[in-house]
């Protein structure tokens, strides 16, 4: 918590969306691949990660803890977001100015989910 966002960023000087998520899933065994940096935002990026990788995702019906949620922040056509869901309508995530808890009922992030994955050898719950 509090770590400042930074485009491309991997560590505790500066992180992003996608950063915290390999931090949060290092955490917990899992080593996610990476992508080469790009300048934020690109809106294909989150897509790309996805779904280059989609042999390893499982897409759920509705979110598991932890599970990787992604949302679409400024053209719902492309995923541009995306964070990891650690409790009952929490996520966490990397935006804006640093790394924060949220509810994924808020007004602002309900109505921008495209979808849950579960890495495919996470263990479930």
């Amino acid at each position: 918590m509090g770590i400042p966002y930074k485009d491309n960023g991997r560590d505790e000087k500066g992180i992003d969306c996608y950063g915290l998520v390999m931090q949060v899933y290092k955490i917990l065994g899992i080593e996610l691949p990476d992508y080469n940096s790009v300048p934020e935002p690109e809106p294909w990026l989150i897509n790309e990660i996805i779904k280059n990788n989609e042999y390893d995702w499982i897409k759920l019906e509705k979110y598991e803890i932890p599970c990787v949620v992604t949302f679409w922040m400024t053209n719902p056509d492309f995923t541009s977001h995306i964070g990891v869901v650690i409790e009952e309508d929490r996520f966490i995530h990397a935006r804006g100015t640093s790394v924060c808890v949220e509810r994924l009922s808020s007004p602002v992030w309900s109505k921008r989910i495209k979808g849950f994955y579960r890495w495919k050898n996470q263990k479930q719950n």
